[in-house]
């Protein structure tokens, strides 16, 4: 069965309902409006230390490269809707910010897009599968310069001076910056001397609406101040660098689209005919802002000829254990498509008669 990604409901009080039809009670019309919470999409630029001393860690990047591919697919609903870029911290060369690997590695583009699909697999702007293209991407050549200026790389890929880079950033997305290198953060300040980090951090922070969709995870030694003072409360980490394994710095992919597992139902009233199994209803729905516009309407999946692709919702099903008394609990999809957010699912439907 192809995997999909389903999301949840929260059915929101009954201050939402339409006044019943003629004071009727029965045969009215009853609105419910529920927030959808979308698997975050995830921007990473990875900053890859290319300096001398990165010479005896070449075989950890590559097994990094494995381990990044490894992660992202076996994530709970497959790849997220993902953006990849590298760049090294070489600011002193002609890479001063650049993505790398685009055109080297048979892209589609500068840098690295992939969503897992509704219909099964993955999608994106690779040739081939998503290890070979991360292992190709993450094969940078040592340069000749042995000062690595990681935050200030980061900061240079995304501040507009890169026409090549255009389109990786988006404004709904976590930004993830990884940082691999075997030294420290030695960015240089304009005027002379090394660069206030905080500084470095507020630059990466105009580039979220939101400071909590900043991640920053450094591989880096046990010892390097610099990145190990970067203040972002319950979002950065930092991974020794003469470790075995370096998966730890991906565990924000994992940790940020966790959702609380709540009981989100619909109540039996909507039930027009109890006699059959199953829930019939006479519903009509449609996705909307949070302005209460149309996004997308809002087909039943298992209808004929439906597009999964697009959002659809999926039959209401009894669940007596986290519905008791009657009710259903209910998802909906959102197939292939990154949606505007705040973003809501409205819900009209008859209310049963006795």
């Amino acid at each position: 069965m192809p995997r999909r990604l389903l999301l949840l409901l929260v059915v929101l009080s009954a201050c939402h309902e339409a006044p019943p039809f003629s004071g009727e009670t029965c045969g009215r019309e009853v609105g419910r409006v529920a927030p959808v919470w979308q698997r975050p999409a995830f921007d990473v630029l990875v900053v890859l230390d290319r300096s001398p001393s990165m010479a005896e860690h070449t075989s950890g990047v590559a097994a990094f490269a494995r381990t990044t591919a490894t992660v992202l697919e076996t994530l709970a609903g497959g790849v997220p809707d993902l953006h990849l870029a590298v760049v090294t911290s070489d600011l002193d060369a002609g890479d001063a910010g650049a993505f790398q690997g685009g055109a080297r590695c048979g892209l589609d583009g500068a840098f690295l897009r992939a969503r897992e699909l509704t219909a099964g697999g993955v999608g994106g702007n690779f040739p081939d599968g998503l290890d070979d293209a991360l292992a190709c991407l993450y094969d940078v050549p040592l340069s000749t310069s042995p000062v690595s200026q990681p935050l200030g790389a980061a900061v240079r890929a995304l501040d507009g001076s890169r026409p090549g880079n255009a389109g990786f950033r988006r404004d709904d997305a976590v930004l993830l910056v990884v940082v691999v290198t075997a030294s420290d953060d030695a960015t240089a300040a304009p005027a002379g001397g090394l660069a206030d980090v905080a500084a470095l951090v507020a630059q990466l922070e105009t580039h979220v609406v939101d400071r909590r969709l900043l991640v920053v995870a450094s591989i880096a030694p046990s010892q390097a101040p610099r990145l190990a003072s970067i203040d972002l409360p319950e979002r950065t980490s930092m991974t020794d660098v003469d470790a075995a394994d370096w998966s730890d710095a991906l565990t924000w992919l994992a940790e940020l689209p966790r959702i609380p597992l709540l009981g989100y139902c619909v109540g039996a009233e909507l039930d027009l005919d109890r006699e059959t199994p199953g829930f019939q209803v006479n519903c009509a729905n449609r996705v909307v802002d949070a302005a209460g516009a149309t996004v997308a309407p809002l087909p039943w999946c298992d209808a004929p000829d439906v597009d999964l692709a697009r959002p659809c919702l999926h039959p209401f099903t009894p669940d007596e254990a986290a519905c008791p008394g009657g009710g259903a609990s209910f998802t909906v999809s959102l197939g292939d498509e990154r949606l505007p957010i705040p973003l809501y699912v409205e819900l009209r439907c008859e209310v049963a008669c006795d």
